[in-house]
């Protein structure tokens, strides 16, 4: 099995070159994450809200679980960015 580790560049190709059946990302995410990757600032955890939270986004409006389940993973992330930004 490969390990990522830091080397987020490999993790974004590997993104981009996913199958449709590995990840299924819409035309306009894909973009988005051509983007991010062309600019080169950006944070893993934004990759990650990019490919897992797109896909739910359409979901979010008709149920309410997932709605609040979305909250508090948006609120998680944002935890996970603080504590890596005091380590650097």
């Amino acid at each position: 099995m490969r390990k990522h580790g830091n080397d987020r560049s490999e993790l974004i190709k590997d993104l981009l070159l996913a199958k449709p059946k590995k990840i299924s990302l819409r035309e306009s995410n894909l973009k988005e994450l051509q983007r991010l990757k062309r600019k080169n600032n950006y944070k893993l955890s934004q990759i990650v809200r990019l490919a897992i939270l797109k896909g739910l986004k359409q979901f979010e409006r008709d149920n309410l679980l997932v709605h609040l389940t979305l909250k508090e993973f948006n609120s998680f992330l944002e935890i996970l960015e603080e504590k890596n930004q005091k380590k650097h």
